[in-house]
């Protein structure tokens, strides 16, 4: 009788004759089952098949595994018998080397009887190859597996099953990601240790929230983290073995709170100084350009967006004589305090600037053009409040006569208006004074205009033989006098001279402003709470006169 083989898989069915196999290896295929048929295609034995469990094979009677043969069948009338004799089997086939036979076999496994027999070369529960044996087959065809459980023998490998779950190596904490840092990024890998290749999945409150790749372990974010949305997830990661084991970690992952609020600044004006290459800009809230940590030394250039600043030529707005800027451009950039921005241009940068045909240093006929958005944060918030055209916009409440340079402010043509109130700054030193150009209708001055007396050179200013300014007198109708203990130390005449008495000399009188045909103003002095000079100007003042 010719023998087949029956073997059905999730794929289907196929039949094979048992002596057709090259070398009677049948290899053993995940989830499949055999029936032994003979040459009608009948089933020999109607309950007896092969099953796959795992990575094994097993003898199935009824469709439950044969781990105990005891008073299962016959075949062919052949009772199983142990060792080759005629011994019924009334107990476990649990002894070392225990050959499982019919028969139809002699003690050596010679076929002596027509039929079907299963044989195992070791003990049935050590079991590591199957073979089928029966008239007509010629040779003994193996059908490849092993049994459910047991240990190696001298004719097979080990058969023990593997019930050992993964060991996962990855952390339980994903290193924390900026918010807005980005969607589809990768935030975590998990790793494992097995025998056998490992899977990954996902589980978890959040799992939702990500993707992850079986095969590497890449976890994935999928929306752009927003810390103000979801601070925090927390997701479980799962490694699987081919045999089903599996193991689970609890992950967890923090989201940075970064700064989200754009700058404020405004700007209000701006100054160029040709010897340092500096462009000032003036304004408010600049310290809404710093993120924390960042301060007068930091450097933000890389922050701002060069394409929104201009220096317009001639101030006619025509874009063929306009001098743009870009990074490469810019040496430096700081914010010295809340109302000064200074830009330091490289020398190529500020060669081919100053260049320029019809350049001038912002005091005439050159503007500075900002467009909204050029004032950026190191977090990326981008102001809403700086865009400004206009020539150095000085302060014109403001009028500051350096007599220490020679130099005063330009503004509103050097004329004062009856309709604004003034803060005039007088900066002096230990040296004669220069002579600065007068400012006119000084009779336009009156009780809501200050002037302050200021040291040029971070010293107090003192009156003769270096003695303190004490005390303001108006000691006549058209004077104000700072007087020390020891005498006078200063006059101011309304009619717009300015001398100072200091270490056993005079200045020579400085005239600062003519009253016109209006008749002399009547200037007050500023005692400042108390305090009759200063040591110093105030943060931005010659910045807003386009003095620096």
């Amino acid at each position: 009788m010719a023998y087949q083989l029956q073997i059905t898989t999730a794929e289907g069915t196929q039949v094979l004759p048992l002596n057709g196999i090259e070398n009677g290896n049948i290899p053993a295929a995940p989830s499949a089952s055999y029936t032994l048929l003979d040459e009608q295609g009948n089933p020999v034995i109607e309950d007896l098949s092969l099953t796959r469990k795992g990575d094994n094979l097993t003898l199935e009677v009824e469709g439950e595994s044969v781990a105990n043969i005891e008073e299962f069948y016959t075949v062919d009338g052949s009772q199983y018998v142990v060792d080759g004799s005629q011994s019924l089997i009334n107990g476990a086939a649990s002894a070392e080397n225990m050959v499982i036979s019919s028969s139809g076999l002699d003690a050596s496994g010679n076929i002596i009887a027509q039929g079907a027999v299963w044989q195992a070369e070791t003990s049935f529960l050590g079991l590591s190859t199957l073979q089928l044996v029966g008239a007509g087959l010629g040779s003994a065809a193996v059908v490849a597996g092993a049994a459910v459980s047991g240990s190696d023998s001298d004719s097979g490998s080990s058969t023990t099953p593997d019930t050992t779950a993964p060991e996962i190596t990855s952390g339980t904490t994903a290193a924390a990601i900026d918010e807005n840092s980005g969607a589809n990024q990768v935030v975590y890998t998990v790793t494992a240790t097995d025998d056998n290749p490992v899977t990954y999945s996902l589980s978890g409150d959040d799992a939702s929230l990500f993707t992850i790749d079986s095969t590497t372990g890449d976890v994935t974010l999928i929306a752009d983290p927003d810390y103000e949305t979801q601070s925090s997830y927390n997701f479980n990661v799962v490694a699987t073995d081919e045999a089903g084991n599996e193991s689970e970690q609890a992950v967890s992952l923090d989201i940075n709170d970064l700064n989200e609020v754009a700058p404020t600044n405004i700007f209000t004006g701006a100054a160029y100084d040709e010897a340092s290459n500096t462009l000032t800009l003036i304004g408010t809230d600049m310290n809404t350009l710093l993120s924390d940590g960042e301060d007068a030394t930091t450097d933000i250039k890389d922050n701002l967006n060069w394409d929104n600043l201009t220096w317009d030529i001639n101030t006619d707005n025509n874009d063929s004589n306009n001098v743009n800027f870009s990074l490469s451009d810019i040496n430096s950039v700081s914010v010295q305090d809340d109302n000064t921005l200074t830009i330091t241009l490289t020398d190529t940068a500020a060669s081919s600037l100053e260049g320029s045909d019809d350049f001038d240093d912002l005091t005439e006929d050159n503007s500075i053009q900002i467009t909204t958005g050029f004032s950026v944060d190191t977090e990326g918030n981008v102001a809403t409040t700086d865009a400004y055209a206009g020539e150095a916009a000085m302060d014109t409440s403001i009028v500051v006569f350096d007599l220490v340079n020679g130099e005063n402010s330009s503004h509103s043509d050097r004329s004062f208006d009856a309709d604004v109130s003034y803060t005039i700054y007088i900066i002096v030193s230990g040296q004669p004074a220069e002579p600065v150009d007068i400012w006119e209708g000084a009779s336009n001055l009156g009780s809501d205009d200050f002037v302050v007396l200021v040291s040029g050179d971070g010293n107090p200013v003192t009156g003769y033989s270096n003695n303190l300014i004490n005390g303001i007198t108006h000691s006549a109708p058209d004077r104000t006098t700072y007087k020390t203990s020891y005498g006078r130390a200063a006059v101011i005449l309304d009619a717009g001279y300015f001398t100072l008495s200091q270490s056993n000399y005079s200045y020579t009188a400085v005239r600062l402003w003519s009253a016109g045909t209006n008749g002399d103003p009547s200037v007050q002095v500023n005692t400042l709470s108390g305090n009759f000079t200063l040591t110093a100007l105030p943060s931005g003042v010659l910045t807003s006169q386009g003095l620096v």
